[in-house]
């Protein structure tokens, strides 16, 4: 599943859960074999603590920058933008369905509609980590209200060399 940056952001600073960046690099394997194109900036966020939606964008751009790496690899796999499922989830959950030859039965189908609905609340409520049934299409470009323009640009301009392999500019 693949997320847009800003989205993941902003869950990110709704929660304010932040990523302790030391961990990384006691990894050696993981920085040698997939991050070592950002060791520099991992170091300094191992360094010195960050404002969350800065942590948010190298975190985004560190996971989908291996994920990248698997899609190119991994032909056989699926690979979804959550705002793609999020526009059609029923189209969506079929396709993925059928591509592992799983039965989308009716009680699947009413699950999924139940679940992304235009009745349910766009936004998770306040304090509230896992959300299950939510307006799916209202909940795509909730980031453009709970970020500033500042933000935004934090977040885009960090993630832009990675980004740009899954989401365009009118996606801003």
């Amino acid at each position: 599943m693949i997320r847009h940056p800003a989205a993941f952001a902003s869950s990110l600073k709704r929660l304010d859960w932040r990523f302790p960046f030391p961990d990384l690099v006691k990894q050696r394997s993981l920085m040698e074999d997939h991050l070592h194109p950002f060791e520099t900036a991992i170091n300094d966020f191992a360094s010195k603590e960050r404002d969350v939606v800065e942590q948010a964008a190298l975190m985004w751009k560190l996971i989908h920058h291996v994920i990248h790496k698997y899609r190119r690899n991994n032909p056989d796999w699926q690979f979804v933008r959550h705002e793609d499922l999020s526009r059609e989830p029923v189209a969506g959950f079929r396709e993925i369905f059928e591509r592992l030859d799983i039965e989308f039965s009716d009680y699947v189908r009413e699950q999924v509609i139940e679940s992304s609905h235009g009745n349910n609340p766009a936004n998770a409520p306040e304090g509230t980590v896992h959300v299950i049934k939510r307006d799916s299409v209202a909940n795509i470009f909730n980031w453009k209200s709970s970020l500033n323009a500042a933000e935004i640009r934090t977040i885009r301009d960090g993630v832009a060399e990675v980004s740009e392999l899954f989401y365009a500019d009118e996606d801003w």
